[in-house]
């Protein structure tokens, strides 16, 4: 769910989403899509960064 490609193309859909509702100045789809695109934005970067932490603790737990 987290690889580079399906990010890319969620963040492009969810942008998408931002700007049909600034063009139709609904400002509760506006605040939901920036909610949606903020939350799979966390969730990208945690999951990333606790990649990265895992990593690190393999090469010091040698």
């Amino acid at each position: 769910m987290f690889d580079t490609h399906t990010a890319i193309v969620v963040l492009i859909f969810l942008g998408a989403f931002i700007v049909i509702a600034k063009y139709l100045e609904d400002p509760v789809m506006f605040l939901g899509g920036l909610a949606a695109s903020g939350l799979y934005y966390f969730l990208f970067l945690h999951h990333t960064l606790v990649a990265i932490f895992e990593a690190i603790l393999k090469l010091t737990a040698r």
